[in-house]
């Protein structure tokens, strides 16, 4: 039995590493927007969503940075985004890998991920 896979195969891990990569992406922006907002002006950082609820000027809606509590990511749930996007990493690059050479060349190679 030959160790080669299909094309497909490797077109179907690169879209999984594609999901995940944006994903991750999007929370660092998230995270890196949250941490201009409480470094540069904490005044106008909340979370709107819990306790204890915290003074807005009526009429302040400019430049407001607001979160919701119940979509922000845990320690926890932030190392398995990580996880899950270095399996996909490793399952793209082997996928790759084991494609015919002649297949490599019509592909797209996988993005760098180090």
């Amino acid at each position: 039995m030959s160790s080669e896979i299909s094309t497909d195969a490797y077109l179907d891990a690169l879209a999984d590493f594609r999901k995940i990569d944006a994903e991750v992406k999007t929370l660092g922006e998230t995270l890196m927007n949250a941490g201009r907002a409480l470094q540069n002006n904490p005044g106008r950082f909340v979370f709107p969503n819990i306790e204890p609820g915290l003074p807005i000027p009526a009429g302040l809606t400019q430049g407001v940075f607001t979160a919701s509590a119940r979509n922000w990511k845990t320690a926890e749930e932030i190392q398995t985004m990580l996880a899950e996007w270095h399996n996909a990493s490793v399952a793209m690059t082997k996928a790759h890998a084991k494609l015919p050479s002649a297949r490599q060349a019509g592909v797209q190679p996988p993005p760098r991920t180090t």
